[in-house]
């Protein structure tokens, strides 16, 4: 029987991911960066009693932007867990529902952060 031979060094930008598969990684890159900033919420939520001092702090384009940053994290996060759940409990796995549910997952998640945004910055 032939063996193939199996590449020794895989190039990663070569190997052309799927969407759903991409979804999942991202959901996987976004579950490790929330619990990474999950002390600057904390944070910024024990500085919430003291009103002036806090307001001064959101006034900070960096600190808007972790916010910012941070809740997108989440909300894809939230979303693609969705999806997960989904399939874990209804036992479908096919390839055009997991494609169909890894663009509502990205398309909601743009959405829900052009809108998070638009309320840290601007509102």
């Amino acid at each position: 029987m032939y063996m193939r031979q199996r590449p020794v060094f895989l190039n990663l930008f070569k190997i052309h991911l799927p969407l759903p598969g991409f979804v999942s990684i991202l959901h996987r890159i976004s579950g490790v960066f929330n619990i990474l900033v999950f002390p600057l919420l904390i944070y910024l939520y024990a500085l919430l009693p003291q009103g002036v001092e806090a307001e001064k702090l959101l006034n900070f384009f960096w600190v808007k932007l972790m916010l910012w940053a941070t809740m997108t994290a989440f909300v894809y996060h939230f979303f693609a867990g969705l999806r997960h759940m989904y399939f874990d409990f209804t036992h479908i796995h096919h390839l055009s529902t997991a494609r169909r549910l890894a663009w509502c997952v990205l398309v909601v998640s743009v959405l829900s952060s052009l809108w998070i945004g638009v309320r840290i910055w601007f509102i």
